[in-house]
């Protein structure tokens, strides 16, 4: 009985964790992980096998990956040059840095606009790739919520064998 207690609380803070993926600048990946390295050595290991943690380490990797960059992907696919993928990584964590909790949206747009009016003089490109880097970040952020429901089903699908 104390363990489905302890399996419902940890997969409640687990779902606050995916939920929290909307305010983009709290590292939920890392917390939701965290969460389960808590319940492993509250559970003294019983229910969550090493390997187990392993998977679930490695789905966390995944989002960490979609996390930093579906932004870049997108705009790479809605023309952003390299040169203006490097600054818009910059305006990135400046944004991160000055305008949190959305400054990293508005710096990688900033960036990528920026560089691409800048090196090739063409606002409706720009605006292009700009754009497509919000779009990659939105697509990324609805990613990392469903592979996040899915680290919270494994981690209950673990938890109860």
């Amino acid at each position: 009985m104390n363990e489905l207690i302890y399996l419902t609380i940890f997969s409640i803070l687990i779902l606050a964790g995916v939920i929290s993926f909307v305010l983009l600048v709290f590292p939920s990946h890392v917390f939701i992980l965290i969460i389960t390295l808590v319940f492993g050595f509250v559970d003294h290991w019983v229910h969550l096998k090493i390997w187990e943690l392993l998977v679930l380490a490695g789905l966390a990797g995944i989002m960490i990956f979609v996390d930093y960059f579906s932004g870049l992907l997108g705009a790479k696919f809605f023309g952003a040059s390299s040169k203006s993928l490097l600054w818009g990584v910059v305006g990135l964590f400046l944004g991160i840095f000055f305008w949190p909790p959305i400054g990293s949206l508005i710096g990688l747009f900033i960036g990528v606009f920026i560089a691409e009016t800048y090196y090739f003089k063409k606002i409706k490109s720009a605006v292009r790739a700009a754009s497509g880097s919000l779009i990659g970040v939105v697509l990324g952020l609805i990613i990392n919520i469903i592979l996040g429901l899915g680290f919270l089903g494994l981690f209950i699908w673990f938890g109860l064998k």
